[in-house]
C-alpha cells in the first residue's frame, strides 16, 4: 500500500496527533448500492433494523436519494452533492444503503489529523476500527443483497444490486464528523419495472425475515455472481450456490423426514419398509438425483423443466470442470441464475439455514 511522506502531509496542511491530545471517535461504515429492474415511487424510502451476527447495529434502507437514509441512520450526510456523485459513478436511483455502526469509542495517539475546506481529515488512523468495519460488510452485505434480489427476482426477472461505494465516517467526542472513503463502481444498462410503496415495504420485510438466514456460503456465491462481470464465473458461482442449496436441502429431508416414500409403506412392513426408504436415500449421492429427490419431497414448485434445465447446466459445468470448454454461451449465466433464484425464492420460511 502507498503511504505518504511526513514531509508530503506537512505540505497538504497535516499535523501529528500528539499522546498529549489523542483523538477518540466512533465509526460508521455506509456502502451504496444500485437496485436495477425496479423503480420506487419517488419520495417513498423503507429503512429497517437488520438482526444479525455482527458486534455493531446493522440497518438497511432502499429508496431514491441516499442522503435522507444515510442522515436518519448517522445523523450525517453521505456526500455533498448526490446528483454529482451519481454522475461521478454512472449511477441512477433506487439505492440499497447498508449502515453499521457505531462502533466502540477508539482513542488514537498517533497518525495524522487536518483540514480540507474546514473539513476534517485523518490519515493513518483508526486502522484496526476501519478493519473491524470492513469484516462485518463483508458478512453482511452478500446476506442483504442475496436476501433482497432473491425476494425481488419474483417480481422482475432482471433485478440486480449493483455494489458502488463504501465509505468509513467517524465522529469525535465533540460531535464532529470526518470521512474515508473506498470506492467500487459498477455500470450497466437495464429495464425497471414499478413497485408500490406497500409493496416495497412487504418485500423488504419479508426478504429480511425469509432470506437473511440463507446459508453464507449459498449468499456468498450469489453475491460473486450478481458482482462479477466475467460470464464463466458469473456461470460457475450460480451454479454452485445451487449446488451447496441442493446438498443442504437434501440432508435437511433425510434428517427430518421421509413422509413422501413412508406414506406408501403399509404396517405389515414396516421395519422392512422403513430399511428400504433408508437405503434409497443413502444411494442418493449424485447431485442430480438429489436435486430430483429435492424436488420429489419438497421443492413443490419445480418442474420436469427446471430438472432439465438443471441437468443441461450441470453438463455445461462438468465441461468447464473438466477442461471441455474454457467460454459459456451469454445465455449460461442468465438461466442459471434463474433457476438459482426460482428454487431459492420458493422455500418456505425457516428451512433456508441448516
Amino acid at each position: 500500500m502507498a503511504t505518504l511522506t511526513a514531509f508530503a502531509l506537512e505540505k497538504m496542511g497535516f499535523v501529528r496527533i500528539e499522546a498529549s491530545e489523542p483523538v477518540t471517535a466512533t465509526l460508521h461504515a455506509i456502502h451504496v448500492g444500485e437496485l436495477t429492474g425496479l423503480t420506487v415511487p419517488s419520495n417513498h424510502q423503507v429503512s429497517r433494523d437488520v438482526f444479525d451476527e455482527l458486534p455493531f447495529t446493522c440497518k438497511v434502507g432502499v429508496g431514491n436519494h441516499i442522503n435522507p437514509i444515510c442522515k436518519e441512520f448517522t445523523s450525517n450526510e453521505f456526500c455533498e452533492d448526490e446528483e454529482e456523485w451519481a454522475k461521478n459513478h454512472k449511477a441512477s436511483a433506487p439505492y440499497v444503503i447498508t449502515a453499521i455502526g457505531p462502533t466502540d469509542p477508539i482513542t488514537v495517539t498517533s497518525g495524522w489529523v487536518g483540514r480540507q475546506n474546514d473539513k476534517l481529515l485523518t490519515y493513518n488512523c483508526f486502522s484496526d476500527g476501519k478493519r473491524k468495519l470492513h469484516e462485518c460488510i463483508a458478512i453482511a452485505i452478500p446476506r442483504i443483497y442475496s436476501a433482497l434480489v432473491v425476494q425481488f427476482s419474483d417480481l422482475h426477472a432482471n433485478v440486480d444490486i449493483k455494489p458502488l461505494d463504501t465509505a468509513i465516517a467517524g465522529k469525535t467526542d465533540e460531535g464532529e464528523w470526518f470521512n474515508d472513503f473506498t470506492i467500487e463502481v459498477s455500470a450497466s444498462a437495464s429495464v425497471s419495472s414499478p413497485i408500490s410503496d406497500e409493496h416495497l415495504e412487504n418485500s423488504i420485510d419479508d426478504a429480511l425475515k425469509n432470506y437473511l438466514g440463507i446459508d453464507a456460503r449459498v449468499s456468498r456465491f450469489l453475491y460473486c455472481a450478481e458482482t462479477d462481470q466475467d460470464p464463466v464465473k458469473r456461470f460457475l458461482y450460480y451454479f454452485l450456490a445451487l449446488e451447496i442449496f441442493t446438498h443442504q436441502s437434501f440432508k435437511r429431508l433425510r434428517r427430518n423426514d421421509a413422509d413422501l416414500l413412508t406414506s406408501v409403506i403399509p404396517d405389515r412392513l414396516s421395519t422392512h419398509g422403513q430399511l428400504l426408504t433408508s437405503n434409497m436415500q443413502s444411494e442418493l449421492r449424485a447431485l442430480v438425483p438429489r436435486f430430483v429427490w429435492c424436488a420429489c419431497a419438497s421443492w413443490s414448485h419445480v418442474s420436469d423443466s427446471d430438472v432439465d434445465r438443471f441437468r443441461k447446466l450441470k453438463k455445461i459445468r462438468d465441461d468447464i470442470v473438466h477442461g471441455n470448454k474454457d467460454t459459456v454461451d451469454p445465455s449460461a449465466p442468465r438461466s442459471a441464475r434463474e433457476l438459482a433464484l426460482h428454487v431459492i425464492a420458493h422455500i418456505e420460511t425457516g428451512v433456508i439455514a441448516t
